[in-house]
This record gives C-alpha cells, sequence and structure tokens, in this order.
C-alpha cells in the first residue's frame, strides 16, 4: 500500500469501502440507462456492485466488477503506483477480464459482457475521473456463493447430508468447468461443440492447459435451473458458475517451471480442486480437507488427500452416500496426478451416474424432494459475488 498521508482516504481507511463505492456509484447516477442496486461483496482483490441495465425498455441485471484500490480517491491510488511491486489485485483483475473474454459461451463459466453505454468509459461534467485501468461486467448469478448454498442447507436441514443423486449433479457441473477450460479453444475454433458434443467424442480432440489456480467453494456461485442444457444435468438442480480467474494460467508440459510442486498440468490441478470442492459438499465441513491416507480402490493402493473423508466413509455410506462418489473423489485428490483418472473418464464415469442412478425408493432422492429442498435453500437466498 502507498505511504499516504493522515487526511488522503484510500480503501484501507476508516469509511474507505463506502468512498469507493460512492465514486463508481457517481458514474452510474449520471447515466439514465443504469439503476444502481448497491454493493453484491468485496474480496481481497476486487468488489462487485448490481446494476440494472435498460436497454431500450428491455432490464437486465448486471454486476460490475472493479479492483478497488484502483478507484482514485481525491488524487491518490490505494497503492503506489510508481512501485512495480505493487498493484497485484489490478493485474490480477486485467487477467480475470482477458480469459473471461476467451471462456465466452462456456455455460458453466460466469459470463462477462459488452456494455455500448458504458458508464465507466467516460467522465461526466463535475465527476473527477476515476482512472481505473481496467474493470468488468458480468452476468449477475441470482443465487449466491455455494459455500452459502451449503450453510443454508445445515441451517434448514438440521446437519444432514445432500442427496446423493443432487451430489452427483453437482459434480458434473465442476467437472463440466475443466471441461469448459480444457477445451475453449477448441471450442472457439468450432472443433468442438461443449453443448452438444458426446463426452466420448471429446478424445478425438487434445485438450488445453489452462488452470484456474484458485478453484475452490469460495469461488463457485449457484444460477437457476437450465433443463434444456445437457439434459438431464441441470432440471433438478440449479447450474453452478465457477468465478474469479484472476490467477488463471496455463500450466503446460512444454514448460516445466509452469507446472506445480506435484507436477500437475492444467487439468490435472482443476481436477485435483474440484475433488476438494466435492469433498467440502459431502462433509458440509472444511475441518481437516487436505489430511493425507492411503486408500484401496478396485486392488490398487494410493495415496490421496481426502483423508477426513476417507475417516467417516462407513458413515457416510450409511447415511446413503454412493461407495463409488467417493472413491471417485480419492481419484481426484491423488497425491500422485498419475493415479487421477483423465478427464474425459472422470466426466463419463460421473455423467452416467447422473443419467442412470434412481432414487432407489428412498423419498429424498426423488427428483421431486429434491425440487422441493433446492427451492427451500436458494429462495431469498443472500447473493453474495466477489
Amino acid at each position: 500500500m502507498s505511504d499516504l498521508s493522515e487526511n488522503q482516504m484510500s480503501w484501507f481507511s476508516e469509511g474507505g469501502a463506502e468512498a469507493v463505492s460512492q465514486r463508481i456509484k457517481a458514474f452510474f447516477d449520471r447515466d439514465n440507462t443504469f439503476r444502481w442496486d448497491g454493493i453484491v461483496g468485496s474480496g481481497a482483490n476486487g468488489s462487485v456492485y448490481k446494476v440494472i441495465y435498460n436497454e431500450h425498455g428491455r432490464l437486465t441485471t448486471m454486476a460490475v466488477k472493479i479492483c478497488h484500490i484502483d478507484v482514485d480517491l481525491g488524487g491518490n491510488k490505494s497503492y503506489d503506483e510508481e512501485d512495480e511491486d505493487e498493484g497485484e489485485e489490478v493485474q490480477q483483475l486485467l487477467n480475470e477480464k482477458l480469459w473471461l473474454e476467451r471462456l465466452r459461451n462456456c455455460h458453466h463459466i460466469i459470463q462477462s459482457l459488452d456494455v455500448d453505454d458504458d458508464p465507466l468509459a467516460n467522465t461526466p461534467a463535475g465527476i473527477s475521473p476515476h482512472r481505473m485501468q481496467s474493470w468488468i461486467f458480468t452476468e449477475y448469478i441470482e443465487n449466491g456463493l455455494l459455500t452459502r448454498l451449503v450453510e443454508r442447507h445445515l441451517e434448514q436441514y438440521e446437519g444432514e447430508l445432500f442427496p446423493c443423486r443432487l451430489l452427483w449433479r453437482f459434480f458434473m457441473c465442476l467437472i463440466r468447468f475443466c471441461l469448459e477450460m480444457a477445451y475453449w479453444d477448441a471450442q472457439r475454433e468450432g472443433r468442438v461443440d461443449l453443448e452438444t458434443d458426446t463426452l466420448e467424442s471429446l478424445r478425438g480432440s487434445y485438450p488445453g492447459f489452462l488452470a484456474h489456480k484458485d478453484l475452490s467453494r469460495n469461488n463457485i456461485a449457484v444460477g437457476g435451473l437450465m433443463p434444456e442444457l445437457q439434459h438431464p444435468e441441470h432440471d433438478t438442480s440449479p447450474i453452478l458458475k465457477l468465478l474469479d480467474f484472476g490467477t488463471a494460467d496455463t500450466m503446460d508440459p512444454r514448460n516445466p517451471r509452469s507446472l506445480d510442486s506435484f507436477g500437475r498440468n492444467g487439468p490435472q490441478r482443476n481436477i485435483t480442486d474440484i475433488g476438494e470442492v466435492v469433498q467440502y459438499l459431502v462433509l458440509q465441513q472444511e475441518g481437516q480437507i487436505g489430511q493425507r491416507t492411503r486408500v484401496t480402490v478396485r486392488g490398487q493402493s494410493f495415496e490421496t488427500f481426502a483423508g477426513s473423508l476417507h475417516a467417516a466413509r462407513t458413515s457416510l455410506i450409511a447415511q446413503g452416500i454412493d461407495a463409488e462418489l467417493i472413491n471417485l473423489i480419492y481419484y481426484c485428490r491423488a497425491v500422485d496426478q498419475r493415479r487421477q483418472l483423465n478427464l474425459i473418464d472422470l466426466a463419463i464415469a460421473v455423467r452416467n451416474q447422473v443419467r442412470n442412478r434412481g432414487h432407489n425408493s428412498i423419498e429424498r432422492e426423488t427428483n421431486r424432494a429434491i425440487s422441493l429442498r433446492i427451492a427451500n435453500i436458494t429462495r431469498n437466498a443472500n447473493t453474495i459475488q466477489i
């Protein structure tokens, strides 16, 4: 952070967040095509605000994401612009904007939007320039973060586990994140269509190496039902959307320096990360999420980071969680990435469960019961998106 004098306001000052919000709001208040609807949420790297866009009488709810330290507050920003070691958050927003433009039309990734009448693109009379290097308009995700969904489920269902058929559908959404990151370039070039092509057909197209690198439960939002998309994956459960691509980058084995300390490439890193998210959804708790243990699946023994899941295995199965779901999480979270299933094999295994796993005469596993449960925990959701 820059060395500001006592009378200079910054994001880190008392009242700084409100000052930034008011600075941005002023630009939208001067534009009659937008209605300001307040802050949605703030994280370490940015703040998100909700706006209503009136395009020739057609109202669209949007979110606008900014890097709050990049906003000029009375002639200064909240970091030293001349220090190349500062302003990392600004660079991350620029990186996110770049990747979201590349990943447009990927249904499980938050969609960035082009706005013709962008209030932030010009400075109205009577307002000093905000001097931000970048900002992003995105779709507005109606049901908040995944972590909030889990909290509401725990509150309303007194610690019950999610129905297993719902967990399989959530798992498939997470895999769709990985598929869309692996094949975005092939889709943009028209070599694949991730909405309609079969998973088996993707074996003929070589995947890329994009890694999100911050794929966690805190960067996943809960959308609405989309029964027309990849049926039956989203007919009873809401689509999940991946957020925050500020640290996204390629992890390509042709460039060993781009790999992580475990030697994982982009798809392998993403698979590891979604395994942790599914484990969180199964256990509905965060404690000891990275505990290592040795497991044996189909006669093969290997180490996995799903130790706390393995410790609860017998209890989970007794409560209706499929052993195969637990096994696949073991594979996703294998310490040695060579033990992971490849992305297509993993996708096919989970897709088959989504299509074929029935309710087994258990009421809570029926489509009707799952739909009711989802309605209960998304209704009036406290929407926070960062």
